[in-house]
């Protein structure tokens, strides 16, 4: 049908279009905020591979601070200190959050 021979939409078909919309974009909120978390916890792992291969297994107080990490520019930092550090006792890790 042509806009001009489609019956006049009513207020609940304009309501339920403004609910659908407000549904899509928390739908789509939450999508993105999950696809954060899942790049979070990737980088998490790769880290903690990276220096497991390195340096042996990383003590849990190592591994508790590097998966406290809540931000990839502090990942990104603490990762570019593998090409540098010789032993796992060089490596700067923020302080976890009480």
């Amino acid at each position: 049908m042509s806009e001009e021979t489609q019956p006049p939409r009513t207020f609940m078909d304009k309501l339920l279009d403004v609910e659908m919309t407000g549904g899509d974009r928390l739908r789509s909120e939450g999508r993105d905020q999950g696809r954060t978390e899942g790049k979070l916890d990737g980088e998490r792992t790769m880290l903690l591979r990276m220096l497991t291969l390195m340096f042996g297994e990383a003590p849990s107080s190592v591994v508790a601070r590097i998966q406290a990490i809540q931000d990839e520019e502090t990942l990104e930092q603490v990762a570019q200190q593998l090409v540098t550090i010789q032993s796992l006792h060089e490596l700067i890790l923020p302080e976890m959050a009480e």
